[in-house]
């Protein structure tokens, strides 16, 4: 070991050797930083949090809660990319919901219950990923809504599974996808099967496919789930397009099951107001076939929700946001918002406000 000496400011001085010792320390370490810097390019934590008080009523009854996702879905995510060279990228990611309510997961049974994928992906031939993911029908399905299918404003909302008991309308589990490269003149599109793996309702194939540019976009998709030796069918056909003061929505969905079929429309359109959004959406759900035990409802019992909603964006991660919506039920359909009180009769109407604060990290 250096010497130690005396300055004439009362300070120590090393000698040079530990100086040096220091030095290539450091040197090594940076190595060594480098070394895993270029093995993972990047990790990133990543979430939302959104919590929304709900107050929703019929014509019996009425209930106030807080809950979460009226603007956004709360989520805890991680993601990393490692580049391998020759265009060629490896990536994870995994993401579950949770409810900021009561710091409970969405789904008590999944911890990523949102995504949990592994993928290989290249410019040039696009990517193939595995796990747990969105459908590319429900991609399809849910582009075009103007309150990006959360709260009482949502698209799902509406959508029903016609009694099939497919698992599948929004994600999948054992799901295989491949997208395709994002370089081809604004086309776009996806494919992607899972296997049943013994549970009842999670067989899925179905692909989307469509186009967009600076204005326009338009995008169809079809799906099948298989439920034992029936299909869950459903086909989407949805556009948007915007014309600066104003963006219009439109999209078409048709459910078949066994004898049973579900026609649903939506009209949607976003205008930038001030330092904000205002959003409104009016869908409809026309149900066909007769009425079968256990299954869909039959002719008649169909189904209207009319939502407007104004976001104010207090930053580009923090938003204030209300939602106002009405439920219009008809025949024997009792459709209801998520939160809502128990005690609601075939035919009934419903109305719902949200107001929620959302934060994104």
């Amino acid at each position: 070991m250096g010497a130690v000496t005396r300055t004439h400011e009362g300070t120590f001085k090393v000698s040079t050797t530990i100086s040096m010792r220091k030095t290539a320390l450091a040197f090594f370490s940076s190595l060594l930083l480098m070394s895993g810097a270029n093995a993972q390019t990047s990790v990133t934590l990543f979430g939302i949090t959104d919590a929304t008080i709900r107050y929703v009523s019929n014509d019996y009854a009425s209930m106030t809660s807080l809950t979460t996702s009226g603007m956004n879905s709360s989520r805890l995510g991680f993601r990393g990319t490692e580049d391998l060279g020759g265009g060629l990228q490896a990536s994870f990611w995994l993401e579950n919901g949770f409810g900021p309510d009561t710091g409970t997961l969405v789904d008590p049974s999944r911890f990523f219950n949102r995504r949990s994928t592994v993928s290989l992906s290249s410019g040039a031939l696009g990517e193939i990923k595995l796990g747990r993911d969105i459908t590319p029908s429900y991609i399809a399905f849910a582009t075009v809504d103007p309150f990006g299918d959360n709260g009482i404003g949502g698209v799902s909302v509406l959508l029903s599974a016609l009694g099939s008991g497919a698992l599948t309308l929004t994600r999948a589990d054992n799901l295989v996808t491949y997208s395709l490269p994002a370089n081809l003149g604004g086309f776009f599109g996806q494919v992607g099967v899972a296997p049943a793996e013994g549970v009842v309702g999670a067989k899925y194939a179905g692909g989307m496919v469509g186009w967009r540019n600076e204005k326009l976009l338009v995008n169809a998709s079809y799906a099948e789930t298989t439920i034992v030796a029936d299909k869950y069918e459903q086909a989407v056909l949805a556009a948007s397009y915007d014309f600066g003061p104003a963006k219009v929505s439109a999209e078409a969905v048709q459910g078949k099951y066994k004898v049973s079929k579900q026609n649903y429309y939506l009209l949607g359109v976003t205008v930038p107001v001030g330092a904000g959004l205002l959003r409104a959406s009016y869908t409809f759900s026309e149900m066909e076939g007769p009425a079968v035990r256990g299954q869909a409802l039959a002719n008649g019992d169909d189904a209207s929700r009319i939502a407007v909603g104004y976001i104010y964006y207090l930053s580009t991660r923090t938003a204030l946001y209300t939602t106002v919506a009405r439920i219009q039920n008809k025949g024997a359909s009792k459709i209801s918002f998520s939160g809502g009180p128990a005690l609601l009769v075939a035919g009934g109407t419903l109305r719902g406000i949200d107001l929620g604060l959302r934060h994104a990290f």
